[in-house]
């Protein structure tokens, strides 16, 4: 079945202000609904040797992106777990052909493949191509700035966006207030 609800995507990288790495690196256990958070820790990497085909590796965050518990409404959390039932369905119905390697992944394709970051942001730029005028500049990352800026207008609060975007420099959030 194809992914038909690219929204999803979209939404889900404006709810979190994640880099499209870390959102492509999300897995259903990183959800907490007891508390409504969301951790971020680790991305989704392409790698290989030059010359060699490349292989998907779910990496932990280095030192430069630091891990970090978010906290979201008790819509945001509803909304994500809609999204789980309706994978935990297809990945039932889809059982024999679903992809093994990455069976927890939140943004996937078809039969649980991950969803690689130029796919993502092929889908993303597809709707944006769709609304013309400015939008054709905007892409997947710029959703992190408005999340921050949304957070930043909603509290007035720099550190609270500082450790919501990951950030371990002020000076690299200041940037998107």
């Amino acid at each position: 079945p194809e992914d038909s609800d690219d929204g999803f995507y979209v939404r889900a990288a404006l709810i979190l202000g994640t880099r499209p790495s870390e959102l492509a690196g999300l897995i259903w256990a990183d959800f907490n609904e007891g508390s409504n958070t969301v951790t971020i820790q680790r991305v989704l990497s392409l790698e290989g040797k030059k010359g060699e085909p490349k292989k998907l590796f779910l990496r932990p965050h280095t030192k430069n992106l630091v891990d970090r518990t978010i906290t979201i409404s008790d819509d945001a959390m509803a909304f994500f777990m809609r999204k789980k039932a309706q994978t935990l369905t297809l990945k039932s119905l889809y059982s024999h052909r679903w992809n093994k390697d990455f069976p927890d992944l939140v943004c996937i394709q078809d039969y649980g493949d991950p969803l690689k970051l130029n796919a993502l942001e092929k889908r993303f730029r597809k709707h944006c191509d769709k609304l013309g005028g400015r939008f054709h500049e905007v892409t997947l990352y710029h959703l992190r700035h408005t999340a921050a800026s949304n957070l930043y207008h909603i509290t007035k609060d720099i550190l609270k966006v500082q450790e919501y975007l990951g950030h371990t420099s002020i000076i690299n959030t200041q940037l998107y207030t």
